[in-house]
């Protein structure tokens, strides 16, 4: 049997991990070690897995043959994401469009916040990026420029000190609409104390995490991506 190079988190644990991840908030204690949700609420939860992974996200057997093994903790990140998405009630074919298009920029924020070592959990006040969705691009409610057409998955990347800039006359964020913020460097925290509360997943799962984004640091953290493809089962 194949061994896995990285540390990886056993399927078995992915309901307790997106509970954690969705119910994070800031200021926050220890981990709850074996988070509790009522049976109703977890099989939604466990049929929102489901959905997700018919997307062959966040990977398929064949991206990552090892992928029966268990999850790498970037592939945690990505589950994080659509999870999130989903929570803020868009559909997961849209959820997991935005998800992949941007999938690296999102995981450069994660791992700024992560750090590389345990002590380095806490980001700096205000230094943290939050992830921001320009909703009025995503609907297209009013025709845009053909730049604004071929970017309308792009999420943005915001310093959570820059929030209350959000409708700025920067280039990047000049138009109207409503922006859906995700914290989603919070969550990943949240859930990586968790991991490693329980000892699921060592240290290194984290160095060689902020290795892999930091190979990637040249290639561009929006790709556009063809239309989503559903797995059929």
């Amino acid at each position: 049997m194949l061994e896995s190079p990285v540390p990886r988190l056993g399927s078995a644990h992915l309901e307790d991990l997106a509970i954690v991840a969705l119910c994070a908030a800031q200021p926050r204690t220890a981990p709850q070690l074996h988070p509790e949700l009522d049976p109703a609420r977890r099989a939604r939860l466990r049929s929102r897995l489901q959905q997700i992974g018919r997307h062959d996200w966040p990977s398929s057997l064949k991206e990552d043959p090892l992928l029966r093994r268990g999850y790498t903790l970037r592939q945690c990140v990505r589950l994080i994401t659509a999870l999130m998405l989903i929570d803020a009630h868009l559909a997961p074919s849209e959820a997991i469009a935005i998800a992949k298009a941007n999938e690296l920029g999102i995981q450069r924020a994660v791992a700024q916040r992560l750090g590389t070592a345990h002590q380095e959990l806490t980001a700096a006040r205000g230094e943290d990026v939050m992830v921001v969705v320009p909703l009025g691009e995503l609907v297209s409610l009013v025709a845009e420029t053909d730049w604004r057409a071929a970017r309308a998955q792009a999420v943005r990347l915001v310093r959570r000190a820059d929030l209350p800039c959000l409708w700025s006359d920067d280039a990047d964020l000049a138009f109207a609409g409503q922006r859906l913020v995700l914290d989603i460097g919070l969550s990943t925290a949240a859930a990586w104390e968790w991991l490693y509360a329980r000892a699921l997943m060592p240290d290194s799962a984290r160095e060689q995490h902020w290795a892999e984004i930091e190979a990637e640091r040249h290639e561009s953290g929006f790709t556009v991506i063809d239309g989503p493809v559903l797995r059929r089962i």
